[in-house]
């Protein structure tokens, strides 16, 4: 890329960016690379996990959420990538299909408790490693603490999510 004097960015002839062949192993880009290595020193830490918990008061249609995630991870491809390799590692992209939502009934616990343990099992479940050779990215987990209250977990590797994209795939959501 040339710059004239006025400093405005000039690119030539090139109008966009071409499409990568995806007919071989694809590099992971500099920050997946820098998130993959931190990943394979500590795999069991959470610091590079995002995740929020929404609470639903009122009916939620789990099979809905069900819905709604599996188009949003057939629509972001970083949402079904998993990593291989080791000191060379590739994106190995899925393509699109059944996006399972976990499913925690806490209906059965004693009613003093249940909340206390909802909590706990969303900070494991916020907390929880990803096996990033095994399993995609992004996990979400539905407590039922009765028919109209939920607590829905959400969490993201920062290998294929980061500050900017976080609020606007909660959106999209």
């Amino acid at each position: 890329m040339a710059v004239d004097g006025g400093g405005s960015a000039s690119t030539g002839s090139r109008r966009s960016i071409g499409r990568t062949d995806r007919g071989r192993p694809l590099p992971l880009s500099a920050g997946q690379q820098q998130m993959w290595f931190l990943h394979r020193f500590d795999p069991a830490s959470p610091a590079y996990l995002m995740s929020w918990v929404l609470r639903v008061c009122g009916g939620l249609d789990v099979e809905g959420l069900r819905w709604a995630w599996e188009r949003v991870v057939a629509r972001h491809e970083i949402l079904r990538t998993r990593y291989a390799g080791d000191e060379e590692p590739v994106q190995l992209i899925d393509p699109p299909g059944r996006f399972e939502v976990r499913v925690v009934d806490l209906t059965g616990e004693p009613a003093a408790g249940r909340e206390r343990r909802a909590r706990r099992i969303a900070e494991w479940e916020r907390r929880k490693p990803f096996d990033l050779t095994a399993e995609y990215p992004v996990r979400v987990t539905v407590l039922v603490l009765g028919p109209d209250l939920h607590l829905v977990v959400v969490s993201i590797h920062h290998i294929a999510c980061d500050g900017t994209s976080y609020p606007r795939l909660a959106a999209e959501l």
